[in-house]
């Protein structure tokens, strides 16, 4: 295996389980020094053999703590992967404001805070930003309202954010859309 993340520190948002926990084994086989975020204790055994952090993306407090920790503990970030998601998947009669308001704040307000938090630290290392989109984004799902709706935002924000932070800072940022 090659070791082309060798010494890169990875900050990956969701990563106890699914396609996080996946791209975390993946990027520590390639070199990378992974920071794992996790949303709470039942999922530190999962990442037992990487740094982690606990990482609510729908929280302020979690961002900037994130990131003090990550600046004090690793000098910089290289790669930032936002990978946090959520779908609640209901009819639209019986979608509650709540579940619409869980569903946005992780899958789009998550991936914009979560970028601008890390911000200070990618400029410095000229790094990359990947986000985890999702094929709703231009394929709707049946009762995923919210999160059709959400991964739409962060298909264009990705796009947005390509434009804006390659140009001003030299960051990569691409979108990622896994099918299942």
């Amino acid at each position: 295996m090659t070791q082309r993340f060798k010494d890169k520190v990875v900050l990956i948002s969701g990563a106890g389980q699914g396609i996080g926990l996946a791209t975390a084994k993946r990027m520590s086989s390639e070199g990378a020094i992974i920071i794992a975020g996790i949303l709470d204790d039942s999922q530190a055994e999962a990442v037992k053999d990487y740094d982690s952090v606990r990482l609510n993306v729908r929280h302020e407090e979690s961002w900037d703590a994130t990131m003090d920790s990550l600046m004090k503990s690793h000098g910089g970030l290289d790669v930032l992967i936002n990978n946090a998601g959520v779908n609640i998947i209901d009819w639209l009669e019986n979608f509650e404001e709540s579940d619409w308001d869980k569903v946005m704040d992780t899958n789009a307000k998550g991936i914009y805070m979560m970028t601008k938090a890390c911000l200070p630290g990618l400029i410095k290392s000229k790094g990359t930003v990947i986000n985890i989109v999702s094929n709703a984004a231009h394929m709707p799902m049946t009762c995923s309202l919210a999160y059709n709706a959400s991964k739409g935002a962060a298909h264009i924000m990705t796009l947005q954010m390509a434009r804006e932070l390659t140009k001003k800072h030299g960051i990569t940022v691409f979108g990622i859309a896994p099918n299942k």
